[in-house]
């Protein structure tokens, strides 16, 4: 079975060192800053996707509407791909 690509992190924070600094530019200490991967490209897509199709006031209550934002979203991550 193939693992589903997805697309990567979205908004990754990367570990390091982050100088506090006051207002007039005066350093005053440094903190450690944890990495964090962030949510999926995949995810932000579908989060998107998902805003679009709830946004539409012809709601029909058959559709499952995270089963469709996320087709939309590996769409979107195949077309890519492509380029």
């Amino acid at each position: 079975m193939t693992e589903k690509n997805d697309g990567g992190p979205a908004f990754p924070q990367e570990h390091g060192i982050r100088k506090q600094y006051q207002p007039t530019g005066i350093i005053t200490g440094e903190i450690l800053i944890q990495g964090n991967p962030g949510m999926s490209l995949r995810d932000y897509f579908a989060a998107k996707a998902m805003q679009g199709l709830l946004s539409n006031f012809n709601v029909n209550d058959d559709l499952i509407y995270s089963d469709m934002a996320y087709k939309i979203a590996d769409e979107m991550l195949e077309a890519r791909e492509k380029k």
